[in-house]
Order: structure tokens, then C-alpha cells, then sequence
């Protein structure tokens, strides 16, 4: 008897105080690698065509065909046919991760760097050993901030060679003084001792602690919704982590830094429409006028968002956003009226699964939904709603290219529309389609 009682008052003890337990966080620590300023600006150099390591951002000018390779430089493609696109060069940029192109200019990003490549010869018609004829002719230093480059992409690195899928990551900060940061190596290892609380329930009590979960981290040319780089007239604008710069560009070979603007925190794209900027940011959509003096953006106003990815494009009177959690999984699509910016208006709001880039045309809304595949909505705005109609899910109208080009092993990141042809950037290479109600692959690069 008197153990029967020991065992209720402990069962009704701990239904009043919760129920406790111990979890074991294992948590790797990474410190930088760095190299010298000097030996990642003496590595920009072209060569023979290569195998895509990373496909990143997408970029047309005319029959050529523009693809980073993330941190490690651009390819490019001759893309007159669209079935049998032809590898050009590689133009080897330490730390690229964005373009844009006016004339025979192709500006990029170096880590900290901004550098004008001469690509003239491409317009000459003979593209036999072009990598031999196309060189760096200017750069400008220290125009981007440092940046803890590809965390992401470190961790998932670090838990498939490790099988440590529940692991935590720290970093430690980046110090300019030692270098340019190039990647991450493990520094140490360790584990933390949690004492999680589970609350019972109750009527009117709250629940107990709950631990944080690390998971881990789009003349000129056209972009995609990803871009970082955008042109109006003879300006370029670029964004990083924080600033907007401005540089001037009349002069091709000799472009000027003329302004830097902060915008705030965690800004990821600009896109150029008319003579306003959309700049995408993590927390919301910003607005820029570049109308009067197209050297000094005029703040004009801001949509906000929950904090999430987001690029940004905009077709005539409407800008769409897709927003996507910071884990990766599920985000929303978000069409803005952007009719009277001053008063820019957030129609509706449609959950999605994994939307990345975006690309619009007429009234067709073609979404990267990473390793989801990739959806083609139909949308018209009306007087007092705004109207969203899914036409074709490639993962169900079309499961056998789905599986093709990689099922859910692959993700769909970016996308450009041309006329019927749609250039797709995906984890496993880039893939060119054919749109007629469905898709019809024409070629894949890789």
C-alpha cells in the first residue's frame, strides 16, 4: 500500500511540474578558409569548355546562353539551337555568383570585387577558340561586403560525409584582415547536455520549453528572378547583404563606382522594371525610383513580409513574389498592385511548396517549386480580387520526365522565358523546354 502511494504522489508530481528528459545536441564548429587578395585576383583566367560543377544563376543575351557556376565562375553557351546548345568557354571568376551583360560587356562579382570581361568576340561570328580572345579589362576593389559564403551548402557537405543528420553548426566570424573567405573547414567538435522540461497539459498553462531546431541554412541582357545585377540605361545596380551600389557604365571598359545606398538587412535580388527597382530581402519586397536621376535611387516604399527567400518580378502593373521558409520547405506566392507605388497593394496570398525563381509571361506565372518540380499557374487580376489557377504541375501531368530529369533528387531553382522556350537552372544542370500546355525537353547542359 504505502508503494502504491509513493507511485501516485511521483505520477501527480510530475503531472503538475512536467515531465523532464535529456537530449544530446551535437554541434560541429567550422572557421574559415581564406586566401591572400592577391592569389584569388591573380586565379580569373578563361578556358576550354568544362563540366558545370554547381549551376547556379542563368543569364541571355541574344543566341548565347550565360551560366554561373557558383563560386567558381561562368560558362558560356552558344544557344543558337536550342536542341544541340554549344560550350563556348569558362571563364574562371573566384567567388562569382552574379552577371549581367550590356553590349559586349559582362560584368560580374569576385568575392569582394567587381570586374568588366570583354566578350566582344562573340559578336564577331567566328567562335572557334573564343577562350583564347576574351580577358579581364578592369576591376574594382572592395566594392562588396564579405560574406560567410555557401553555409548551407557546407553543412549538407559535412552531414552526408559525416551521417550526422541531426547535427547543429556553428561559425565563427569572418576576419577580413586574414584574407579573402573562400570556405569552411571543421575546427573542433562538441556536444551540449539539454534539459527540456515538457509541461503537462493543462487548462490554462502553457507548454514547456521547446529546443531550437538548426536546420541549417533572376542593349543588356536578361536575368532571372535570382539576380543580384540589374541595368537601366548606363547604369548597373548590384546588391550584397546590405548595400545597393551604383555603377556607372557608359564607358564599357572603364566602369565608375558612382553611389552605395544601405537598404537594410538580408536583401537577395533586384529586378528592373521601367525606371523603378524591386528589391527582394528576406522580410519584404523595397521599392527604388531611378525615373529622375537614375544615379540615386529614391526610396519609394516597402511591402512587407514574414521573414523568408525572396525574389521578385514584375509585369506590367503587378510585381509577384515568392516567399520561401528559411528551412526550404513550403513559402507562399504573393501578387502585389503596384499601380501607384506610393500605395503598393498585397492582393492575396497562396500557400505554396517550395517556391524558388519565377518567371511571368502574359498572363502565365511559371514557378520553380525546388526539389517539387516546377508549376504554371494562369492568373487574372480583377476589379476587387485577384484570381490564381494552377494549369500543370510537372510532377503530375508529367511524372515520367519529372523522374527524367532527376524526381526529388533534383531541385529547380531559377527560370528564364523566351517567346515558347523556357530555360530552367536546376541542381543537376540546366534544361531547355519547349511550352505547348506541356513540356517538352530540348536539350539539357551539364
Amino acid at each position: 500500500m504505502k508503494i502504491i502511494k509513493v507511485l501516485l504522489l511521483l505520477i501527480f508530481f510530475n503531472a503538475v511540474n512536467g515531465f523532464g528528459a535529456k537530449i544530446i545536441n551535437h554541434i560541429v564548429v567550422l572557421t574559415p578558409i581564406y586566401k591572400s587578395y592577391d592569389s584569388f585576383r591573380d586565379e580569373l583566367g578563361v578556358f576550354e569548355p568544362r563540366e558545370i560543377k554547381r549551376p547556379g544563376k542563368i543569364y541571355v543575351k541574344g543566341d548565347f546562353l550565360l551560366i554561373s557556376d557558383m563560386g567558381h565562375g561562368v560558362h558560356i553557351i552558344n544557344n543558337q539551337n536550342y536542341k544541340k546548345p554549344e560550350k563556348l568557354a569558362f571563364i574562371k571568376i573566384p567567388g562569382n555568383y552574379d552577371m549581367a551583360v550590356k553590349d559586349h560587356m559582362l560584368y560580374v562579382d569576385s568575392y569582394v570585387d567587381f570586374v568588366a570581361i570583354d566578350i566582344s568576340i562573340l559578336k564577331k561570328g567566328n567562335l572557334k577558340n573564343v577562350y583564347r580572345k576574351i580577358k579581364e579589362v578592369n576591376r574594382i576593389e572592395n566594392v562588396f561586403l564579405h560574406r560567410a559564403v555557401d553555409q548551407g551548402y557546407w553543412e549538407n557537405k559535412y552531414r552526408k560525409e559525416h551521417g550526422c543528420y541531426d547535427c547543429s553548426f556553428e561559425f565563427d566570424k569572418i576576419d577580413p584582415k586574414k584574407g579573402i573567405m573562400t570556405g569552411w573547414q571543421v575546427d573542433r567538435t562538441k556536444t551540449e547536455v539539454l534539459h527540456v522540461k515538457y509541461a503537462a497539459r493543462s487548462s490554462g498553462g502553457s507548454g514547456g520549453y521547446t529546443p531550437k531546431v538548426n536546420f541549417g541554412g533572376s542593349g543588356q541582357g536578361q536575368g532571372g528572378s535570382m539576380a543580384r545585377f540589374g541595368i537601366y540605361k548606363n547604369y548597373l545596380y548590384a546588391v550584397d547583404y546590405k548595400n545597393m551600389a551604383v555603377f556607372h557604365i557608359k564607358d564599357l571598359s572603364h566602369p565608375e563606382k558612382v553611389n552605395q545606398i544601405n537598404i537594410g538587412r538580408r536583401i537577395e535580388t533586384i529586378f528592373v522594371h521601367k525606371c523603378y527597382l524591386f528589391i527582394g530581402s528576406e522580410d519584404g519586397m523595397y521599392l527604388y525610383d531611378i525615373c529622375n536621376d537614375a544615379k540615386k535611387p529614391k526610396f519609394v516604399n516597402r511591402v512587407r513580409h514574414i521573414r523568408a527567400r525572396d525574389p521578385v518580378v514584375v509585369n506590367r502593373n503587378m510585381a509577384f513574389v515568392t516567399i520561401r521558409n528559411l528551412n526550404g520547405f513550403g513559402g507562399w506566392f504573393i501578387p502585389v498592385d503596384v499601380t501607384d507605388l506610393q500605395n503598393p497593394k498585397r492582393l492575396s496570398s497562396y500557400g505554396m511548396l517550395s517556391p524558388h525563381g519565377l518567371g511571368v509571361q502574359n498572363d502565365l506565372i511559371f514557378i520553380c517549386q525546388g526539389r517539387y518540380g516546377f508549376d504554371i499557374y494562369r492568373y487574372k487580376k480583377h476589379p476587387t480580387y485577384f484570381e490564381l489557377n494552377q494549369i500543370y504541375d510537372l510532377r503530375k501531368n508529367q511524372k515520367k520526365l519529372y523522374r527524367k530529369l532527376g524526381g526529388n533528387k533534383n531541385s529547380f531553382y531559377d527560370v528564364i522565358l523566351l517567346k515558347n522556350f523556357i530555360i530552367v537552372s536546376t541542381q543537376k544542370g540546366i534544361f531547355q523546354f519547349q511550352y505547348d500546355n506541356q513540356l517538352f525537353l530540348l536539350s539539357r547542359i551539364k
